[in-house]
């Protein structure tokens, strides 16, 4: 080969080599600027995928995330596309059906924030989401660069989802510009709804925020009112426990004078009082805000109720010098429907607060009946004037509010809880009515309340109400001690109590009043005793039954008892004195409920009223009915029965009150048969026989006994009338030995 050959041949050679290089160098430039385009067409992606799904993160919301990612859709080249946690679980995914065969090129490819991977045609990257500098996650793109195109950056680069891409190519490239219009279309979407997502939830959190300033504002005032509340409370508890305790040292001294020490014994009752008073406002208006406070409605005769509340509060008056009239503006009813212990409360504190606050002058209680076309039905109103210190209007409205007083500087002068006036209007608005007030400071305050009274048909209608409230109202001596009934009780009594204390207070007023009484500590050693009383044949007559004791406490001895047969009656003697407490005492087994602490009077009442029939047989064996009839006939009806406790000054002037309300219990009793109604002819019954044997009367406790049992237990209609008759002949023969025959207007 000549050397001219050889030579073309070289040249001809270097210069293949030398554009196959340069090919080769273009083939690698157009690569690497294919990978830097595609990298930075991902890392806006990837960019502006991770603004969107920041309020996706922050709120918790993988379906939110997965709607955004899918927007990929468009760009066929992302095979997958994921969000991941800081932790690096994967908060939402996206993979078109169409990659799913080449899913297994993307494992193990994990760029971390920044970076990029490759492996044969596939570029992974990764970026940070964050919000303000604080890191949310990551979202980490796989793309297929075989499927690179060209896509407009000035979009992304402003943020602007409004822009297009605009062409007019119908090529592949041109799909891929729709499809990322379309991606653009519907990223812009949820931008909007992500933006008006976040106004609303900035306008929540500005009425929340705006919500929980008042409510903090209304807590710090709950807060200071019952700090003021229990600072009040501290004062009031702790000035009646020092006098407790003060003279309770003072009776330890052998030294001092009997009248002194008697004043003390006086002092200390009078305090123990007053602390258990504000005790018992505490439940109330516990009971009132957890809504458990009941009402009852039944007959009550308006006159005597008024009159009784006017005693209790008049020597109260008297000791400041004031005087304490009762006005009635209008002809009223005999009887009201109402609940006669609120109703009583809700007067009582009404006038022992005008009575408190008034230096000089007098206290009235105005009664009159709103009735008539104009009022939908009738009503009934009492309106307590005083002449006292007044309320300025600024306090008025606080008057009423739990732990709250009007004035700190009266507070300070005159005391008290804050308590009262709050009870009474919820009373009053359970009572069908409501309360108001008018007062001036230094002219007096009216304080008005108005109360459902129910119908009046059929009720007597009094003309001249003073002069039966003149003849109602009774002398009381003074109240601080109420001596117990002197009349002997025979009976056995067991008492389970568990406290060494209230076992000698038990014993020792029952064992007074002749009564043989057993005691124990706990339920299960009560239930033993009752069995072997019951084998001896010596069973007890009444059972005082401690709730809550250890070992066995009162509900489940009760429980065992009534299972194994016993009739035995048992009062529940309980501190126990909430809403429900009751009820959960007689669903146990007890038949009545007495709550501590122990009142001296109220255990003999209980006593008496269980034991008045008791003759050492066991008490569910009764006398036979005609053995029973025949005791109220021996005695005729003309003579004259006296109470066996009429020798007690204060009760003897406790028994012109029951003897009035008599009639009208009988009226009752009457009409209850008249009417079939035989369950409220057992309730009245009831009642009449227990206050019959607390007064004194054991013949009207044993034929209102008679009468009950007839009522629950029999239909003979003949009987209940015998029953009543002999009843109303007993109670008449009581009244004319107390006071006076029935006046034939109220004859029942």
């Amino acid at each position: 080969m000549s050397f001219g050959t050889k030579l073309l041949l070289t040249l001809l050679l270097v210069s293949g080599v030398t554009v196959s290089f340069v090919c080769a160098a273009m083939v690698i430039n157009g690569l690497i600027d294919a990978r830097r385009k595609t990298l930075d067409t991902l890392g806006t992606y990837a960019d502006m995928i991770g603004r969107n799904t920041t309020a996706a993160i922050m709120f918790d919301d993988p379906e939110a995330g997965h709607d955004i990612l899918s927007a990929l859709r468009a760009v066929p080249a992302v095979m997958k596309a994921e969000i991941l946690r800081p932790d690096g679980s994967v908060f939402a995914e996206y993979a078109p059906p169409a990659a799913a065969d080449a899913q297994h090129e993307t494992k193990g490819l994990d760029p971390q924030p920044g970076e990029f991977l490759t492996r044969g045609s596939v570029l992974a990257l990764s970026r940070t989401i964050a919000i303000e500098g604080e890191p949310l996650g990551r979202i980490r793109l796989y793309y297929d660069m075989q499927q690179t195109y060209a896509v407009s950056r000035a979009v992304c680069e402003h943020q602007d989802y409004s822009q297009r891409a605009r062409h007019d190519r119908a090529d592949d490239v041109g799909q891929v510009m729709d499809a990322f219009n379309s991606m653009l279309s519907t990223i812009e979407l949820r931008q909007e709804q992500l933006q008006r997502a976040h106004d609303h939830l900035e306008q929540r959190v500005r009425e929340r925020t705006a919500d929980l300033e008042v409510a903090r504002l209304k807590a710090e005032a709950a807060n200071r009112s019952k700090t003021n509340f229990l600072a009040n409370m501290s004062h009031e508890i702790r000035t009646p426990m020092t006098a407790i305790l003060g003279f309770s040292e003072m009776l330890l001294d052998p030294d001092h004078s009997q009248s002194l020490r008697l004043d003390s014994v006086l002092t200390i009752h009078r305090n123990g009082k007053h602390l258990l008073g504000l005790i018992n406002d505490i439940l109330d208006i516990s009971k009132i805000e957890a809504g458990k406070m009941t009402m009852e409605s039944r007959p009550t005769p308006l006159v005597e109720l008024v009159a009784d509340v006017a005693s209790l509060i008049r020597l109260r008056a008297g000791e400041k010098g004031l005087s304490l009239h009762v006005e009635y503006l209008s002809a009223v009813p005999q009887t009201i429907r109402t609940d006669p212990t609120r109703l009583r409360q809700v007067l009582a504190n009404l006038l022992g607060n005008a009575v408190k606050f008034t230096e000089r002058g007098s206290v009235t209680l105005r009664v009159r009946l709103l009735n008539g076309s104009e009022y939908s039905e009738p009503k009934l109103q009492f309106a307590v004037v005083d002449t006292g210190i007044g309320i300025a209007a600024d306090n008025l409205e606080k008057l009423f509010v739990p732990f709250t007083q009007a004035d700190e500087s009266v507070t300070r002068r005159f005391g008290g809880t804050g308590l009262g006036l709050a009870i009474s209007r919820q009373l009053v608005h359970m009572l069908g009515g409501d309360i108001t007030v008018d007062s001036r400071p230094g002219h007096g305050s009216t304080f008005t309340v108005t109360i459902s009274i129910g119908s009046l048909d059929g009720v007597r209608i009094l003309e001249r109400p003073c002069e039966i409230e003149a003849e109602c109202r009774t002398h009381r001596g003074h109240e601080d001690i109420v001596p117990a009934p002197q009349s002997i009780l025979r009976g056995r009594v067991l008492v389970a109590e568990d406290g060494i204390d209230n076992q000698r207070l038990v014993r020792a007023i029952l064992t007074a009043k002749g009564i043989d009484v057993t005691v124990v500590e706990n339920g299960r050693l009560a239930c033993e005793e009752v069995e072997r009383a019951d084998a001896a044949g010596a069973p007890f007559a009444l059972v005082f039954m401690d709730m809550q004791m250890p070992e066995m406490d009162g509900y489940t001895a009760a429980r065992r008892l009534r299972d194994q047969g016993s009739r035995i009656p048992i009062v529940a003697l309980t501190a126990h004195a909430l809403a429900g407490d009751r009820e959960r005492c007689m669903e146990a087994g007890c038949d009545d409920y007495l709550t501590k602490p122990i009142d001296r009077r109220r255990l003999v009442e209980f006593a008496a009223k269980y034991l008045s029939n008791w003759s050492g047989s066991p008490p569910d064996t009764l006398p036979p009915e005609g053995e029973r009839s025949a005791t109220g006939a021996e005695q005729g009806a003309s003579e004259m029965l006296h109470s066996e406790l009429a020798d007690d000054p204060v009760i003897a002037g406790l028994l012109v009150e029951f003897l009035n309300v008599l009639p009208e219990r009988l009226h009752e009793i009457h009409r209850a048969a008249t009417d079939n109604d035989l369950t409220t002819l057992a309730m009245l019954a009831h009642k009449l026989g227990g206050a019959g044997g607390g007064f004194g009367y054991p013949p009207i406790t044993e034929a209102a006994r008679t009468l009950e049992r007839l009522s629950k237990e029999s239909a003979d209609l003949e009987a209940i009338r015998a029953s009543i008759s002999d009843l109303t002949s007993i109670c008449e023969r009581a009244r004319r030995a107390g006071l006076c025959p029935f006046p034939s207007d109220r004859q029942p």
